[in-house]
């Protein structure tokens, strides 16, 4: 009881305070660093970044369990994860390169 009580202390302080309490979140699969054997691309919730800086998606799609980057300039690839390995698809080119993870 005691716990609970200091808890609800705790977030009316927060909530006094303007702070929003944190919220959790989780991350999708694809989020981190995999080395694609050409380069190692970093991924965050809505960036990609082959080495050349990031560019943002202007949405993530999820279809079937993989996930497919859209870009406003009509640049888009899919990518499939399945434990360490990414599969990497280019809607333009076709090329796909298979992935090992390098972070997380």
């Amino acid at each position: 009881m005691k716990r609970t009580s200091k808890l609800v202390a705790g977030l009316l302080v927060l909530s006094a305070s303007g702070i929003p309490p944190a919220k959790a979140t989780v991350l999708p699969s694809y989020a981190g660093s995999w080395d694609c054997g050409v380069g190692v691309f970093t991924f965050t919730r809505n960036t990609y970044d082959a080495g050349e800086g990031p560019l943002t998606a202007q949405r993530v799609d999820v279809e079937d369990g993989s996930y497919h980057f859209i870009f406003d300039d009509g640049y888009s690839f899919w990518v499939s994860v399945n434990g360490r390995e990414m599969q990497w698809l280019s809607d333009a080119s076709g090329d796909s390169f298979t992935c090992s993870r390098v972070t997380n």
